[in-house]
């Protein structure tokens, strides 16, 4: 019988070798880090960047973690396109800002955030600056339906079924070698030069900040100082996933009256918790707003949900004006990533034009000294940032 059992653990030997070699370099590289340990790094007060590779974009996992344990007093809620709002344009409450870009992506993923609020799972902050994106109110767009109390709890790096995919992809597509050849996690990135956690920042130095704002590629900022234009990088570009309705880029006749409903509500109910609310629509390109005032579908509908919005939000002392595109301000496309992500100069001119213009007395976003903003917008290095990562300054 103990023969037996020898040769049973011989034979699992191997398998257990090899599986320990597979995590060992997916802790090595911060890929394998949980949501609270992330959390737990910003409440150290370095500077690094982290974005995981393997184990999905867990934004509600990940961000949540942070929320919980930073207790901001200024908010920024929305998609991917309020991921470029920094900190540093909060001065002098930069310390208590954080940006939970990409936590909302639909209108039930808001009132999602609500509900965490109203049950004490998320610490209720001063100020909530939402970015709004009309796909949101889309009669066929439901959003990731990811806030609830069970979603933000299942963190991927904690579930065996996530890692026994990660596993085979380690072992039969390349992976492993990959992992093998990037440095350990806290070594610093070329370009912006922090401290990387995870393989996607090891491997393309990008990724989000301890203020959850996101950088962009390196090598992307040195396509624009070697030709400077405006250049969607996507594949394919967003507007053309808006021209030939790719993927989930449908144009639609239909506004959905039961989303603008929840969406207001979940204002209301915020403003009901004490805090106070902002909303803004984020920005486009000129290029993407050309097309959307010629074409027959989306014309009408894109000012149906501006003007819908705006008269619902109006008894809760909001206004949200029709999105800003850069010829709007005096500037060009150069200051979008994208046709629907704004660089963070052009973003923080938006804010200053449909936010902080219109603050009540008693706001902490008073003390914002905005002369020294404007001015900061307008020193810009290059229309994409304030200033170049050091290490591609000259």
């Amino acid at each position: 019988m103990r023969t037996l059992a020898t040769r049973f653990l011989l034979f699992c030997l191997p398998v257990f070798v090899g599986l320990g070699l597979m995590e060992y370099q997916l802790y090595r590289t911060g890929e394998s880090w949980s949501a609270d340990r992330i959390a737990e790094r910003h409440l150290v007060g370095d500077d690094f960047m982290y974005f995981r590779f393997r184990f999905g974009q867990q934004f509600n996992v990940d961000k949540i973690a942070t929320i919980q344990a930073l207790e901001p007093d200024i908010l920024i809620l929305g998609a991917s396109s309020v991921m470029q709002i920094r900190e540093e344009i909060f001065a002098p409450h930069d310390d208590v800002m954080y940006n939970g870009g990409g936590l909302i992506q639909g209108v039930n993923d808001l009132v999602g955030f609500v509900d965490l609020i109203e049950d004490g799972t998320v610490p209720a902050p001063e100020v909530i600056i939402i970015g709004m994106f009309p796909r949101w109110f889309d009669a066929e767009h439901q959003g990731n339906n990811w806030l609830t109390t069970e979603a933000i709890e299942a963190d991927a790096t904690r579930d065996f079924y996530t890692r026994w995919a990660i596993w085979r992809e380690l072992l039969f597509e390349g992976g492993y070698q990959r992992l093998r050849q990037l440095p350990n996690a806290n070594t610093v990135v070329a370009g912006y030069e922090v401290a990387g956690i995870g393989e996607f920042t090891l491997t393309n130095g990008e990724g989000f900040r301890p203020d959850g704002s996101t950088t962009y590629e390196p090598h992307l900022i040195q396509r624009y100082l070697d030709d400077p234009r405006h250049v969607d990088f996507h594949v394919p570009p967003i507007i053309d996933r808006f021209k030939y309705e790719h993927d989930e880029w449908t144009r639609t006749p239909e506004l959905s009256e039961d989303h603008v409903e929840e969406f207001v509500q979940a204002v209301a109910n915020l403003q009901a918790q004490g805090i106070e609310v902002h909303v803004f629509a984020t920005p486009f390109t000129d290029e993407l707003v050309e097309f959307v005032a010629n074409d027959s579908v989306m014309a009408p509908w894109w000012e149906e949900w501006i003007t819908t919005l705006d008269n619902e939000l109006a008894p809760l002392g909001l206004k949200l004006d029709a999105p800003l595109s850069p010829s709007s301000l005096g500037a060009d496309d150069r200051y979008m990533w994208d046709a629907i992500h704004a660089s963070e100069v052009f973003i923080t001119q938006v804010l200053l034009e449909q936010v902080f213009a219109n603050l009540p007395e008693d706001s902490l976003l008073t003390g914002i000294d905005q002369a020294a903003l404007q001015a900061k917008i307008d020193n810009a290095v290059i229309p994409l940032m304030f200033e170049l990562p050091p290490g591609l300054r000259e």
